[in-house]
């Protein structure tokens, strides 16, 4: 998509390239919608990330869901402009992320914690 990834291509544009609409599009659908996110990511290009869950360092309700959802890392990270995570925070959603693996690559047990996590979190 134009060499950008989505996650960095926010606040939106309705008439900007492929990524900026999808990203408008994205926030649209989702600002009404939900109450809380769990953003997904792998390493990028031949980085292999350790899972981990990351936080807004001072949400006390993100550090409580990143301790339910069980990663073997929690961080809390501040917000990156133009990110999902901070056009959410922007909107009142709050956001954890977990990262794990490598771009490209499946990795069985990095995949299953982030499976296994979801669940956690919904009850």
């Amino acid at each position: 998509m134009h060499g950008k990834g989505v996650n960095r291509s926010f606040p939106r544009s309705k008439k900007g390239s492929l990524t900026s609409r999808m990203a408008y599009y994205l926030m649209k659908e989702f600002l009404n919608n939900v109450d809380l996110a769990i953003d997904f990511h792998t390493g990028g290009s031949q980085r292999n990330n350790f899972p981990k869950i990351r936080y807004k360092p001072e949400d006390a309700r993100g550090f409580e869901l990143a301790k339910i959802f069980n990663t073997p890392l929690i961080f809390n990270s501040k917000l990156i402009p133009k990110s999902f995570k901070n056009q959410c925070y922007k909107n009142n959603i709050l956001v954890i992320v977990y990262e794990g693996g490598e771009s490209l690559r499946l990795e069985e047990n990095v995949t299953q914690l982030g499976i296994n996590g979801k669940p956690r979190i919904l009850k």
